[in-house]
């Protein structure tokens, strides 16, 4: 983009990778687009009052966002949309999950499912053979399913936790892991287990400025959604760490001014 008069850039996707490059462009100083082929934000964790308080920020600092609108083809000048509307693009950068390909492994026999199937000490059905990272459909034995996490956070430390299983230090994994990212100045998290579809209930903590959503299930924090409620975060992590019994305070976990690591 060095040289471009006016740069003009695409992204595809609307997650934490998306975000990173959105700064990446603001940086360039360009006009920014960002196409989302489903109807908010962070689809799994955000629910559409935080995707349109994002969708606001972005437009504040000149990024135009799309929803429901996928791209067709891009030649390196102009993009075209599966709608059949165009736009110039000096750029176009993607951020769209996870694909995988594990063909190669189900033939040798090793269980697959949205990742390669794991015990809670990274084992696979197979013997001596494990699986660590992004490819690990793993059981939490926190939230007490089996999840698949797609950041380095995650994959390190089952790198780290799956080596000492290897050499004879047999315990189960236990992390509660995280996504952060910073977007324009906009702190966005996820903790635990902070998918929607997972949860029995949501109960939303929303101080006009912020809003945070806290996936309950049997009465118990699986995880949670953060939009620039920084506080939340270390709270509600070791809520999701300690699995306490939440049932009877609904009342507090729904209040933003009483911090969450006060219901420990």
């Amino acid at each position: 983009l060095d040289g471009v008069n006016d740069p003009t850039a695409g992204i595809v996707g609307g997650g934490f990778i998306a975000m990173e490059f959105v700064d990446l462009f603001a940086a360039h100083h360009c006009r920014t687009h960002i196409f989302i082929r489903n109807d908010r934000y962070f689809t799994p964790t955000f629910d559409l009052d935080m995707s349109q308080r994002l969708t606001d920020h972005l437009a504040e600092h000149g990024v135009t966002t799309h929803l429901q609108t996928e791209i067709a083809t891009w030649d390196g000048a102009l993009a075209r949309t599966v709608a059949g509307g165009t736009l110039p693009l000096h750029a176009l950068a993607a951020g769209v999950g996870l694909f995988t390909r594990f063909e190669w492994i189900a033939k040798a026999g090793v269980a697959v499912n949205h990742g390669i199937v794991t015990n809670e000490f990274l084992e696979t059905n197979l013997p001596d053979v494990y699986a660590a990272g992004d490819c690990t459909e793993f059981y939490d034995v926190i939230v007490g399913r089996a999840l698949n996490q797609g950041n380095w956070m995650n994959a390190q430390m089952q790198g780290r936790h799956v080596a000492a299983v290897m050499l004879g230090d047999r315990k189960p994994f236990r992390l509660v892991s995280s996504y952060s990212t910073h977007v324009l100045g906009a702190h966005i998290v996820a903790v635990g287990d902070a998918r929607r579809d997972h949860a029995q209930e949501i109960i939303v903590r929303d101080d006009g400025e912020g809003r945070t959503l806290l996936m309950l299930f049997d009465g118990r924090l699986l995880g949670a959604s953060v939009w620039r409620r920084t506080d939340d975060r270390a709270g509600a992590t070791k809520l999701v760490e300690a699995q306490t019994d939440l049932s009877h305070h609904h009342a507090e976990l729904a209040n933003p001014a009483v911090p969450l690591i006060d219901l420990l």
